[in-house]
């Protein structure tokens, strides 16, 4: 073989190694990408779950608050009605 055909086969194979070379790094990117998103992900879904639950319990807590609320307004009001009755002097007992 001639210096030059030699050359000439030399950098089309080395043009062709360094292609598949190429390839396969973009293709190990992709793969890398593609775990890591993945893995991001499957992180969201569990924040997503981890607030939802946390929502419900904070919406649970509020409701409980709420109630309490008006428990209180209620012993509230009735604790000065009964002040009410008790002041009132037509309510009390006189001797004759």
């Amino acid at each position: 073989m001639k210096k030059p055909t030699l050359i000439v086969l030399l950098l089309a194979g080395l043009m062709i190694v360094q292609g598949v070379a190429e390839a396969a790094s973009i293709s190990t990117r992709v793969r890398i990408l593609e775990s890591k998103t993945y893995k991001l992900g499957k992180e969201i879904k569990q924040q997503k779950s981890e607030n939802a639950a946390q929502s419900e319990r904070l919406d649970q807590g509020l409701q409980e608050i709420h109630r309490l609320k008006k428990k209180v307004e209620q012993f509230m009001s009735d604790e000065s009605k009964r002040q009410h009755k008790a002041d009132n002097p037509q309510n009390s007992y006189s001797f004759p």
